[in-house]
């Protein structure tokens, strides 16, 4: 994340660098939604900024993902526009992928996290299924999940669990991490004052 003054993030912030396809038109949607911009406002508040090239749509040869944060030297979120055209992807689930990948964004912002630290990424993993809308009710129930008793942590936990798991480092350890960090990560809520 950039570090910059007020100025620079008036110029920068609103942007996006992306391909002419769904994929930025669906981008550019997802750019206006409230929950996103609360995220890039809140990022900017602390002095993190959402440069022009910070989301970007490009092929990602991988079927099992739609975005990720790229957090190792050029700090952006990147939608897959490979996968978004082949498997449909709808414009409510982007959205909801934007906010996942921003709150680890917001989260690398803000505590300077380590990416080869488990339990750190545990628990962005942890907040981004809890406040993204990962687990809302419609969400999994798209899924085949009906339970209704601890449906919602239960979700957060798995999700969690398999993204940590894409982690080489974390894949042995990764349920472990997530029931250490469980309870103080699904309680913090920031940016957001509630859920």
């Amino acid at each position: 994340m950039e570090k910059v003054n007020k100025e620079s993030v008036e110029a920068t912030s609103t942007s996006a660098t992306c391909d002419d396809g769904t994929c930025g038109e669906m981008l550019a949607k997802g750019l206006s939604v409230p929950r996103v911009k609360e995220l890039r406002e809140s990022m900017e508040k602390l002095g993190c900024v959402t440069p022009k090239r910070f989301f970007a749509c490009r092929p990602c040869e991988n079927e099992s993902i739609i975005a990720g944060f790229v957090y190792d030297g050029e700090n952006k979120v990147v939608l897959c526009s490979d996968n978004i055209e082949k498997f449909n992807i709808k414009q409510e689930h982007v959205d909801r992928t934007l906010i996942h990948e921003l709150i680890h964004a917001y989260d690398h912002c803000r505590a300077e996290m380590d990416w080869k630290n488990c339990l750190h990424i545990a628990c962005s993993e942890i907040r981004a299924a809890n406040l993204s809308g990962d687990c809302n009710m419609k969400a999994e129930f798209n899924r085949g999940n009906f339970g209704f008793k601890r449906q919602g942590e239960e979700c957060v936990k798995r999700r969690a669990e398999l993204s940590l798991t894409a982690h080489p480092q974390c894949k042995d350890i990764a349920k472990k991490a997530i029931e250490t960090v469980l309870d103080s990560c699904m309680s913090d809520t920031a940016p957001f004052l509630f859920r």
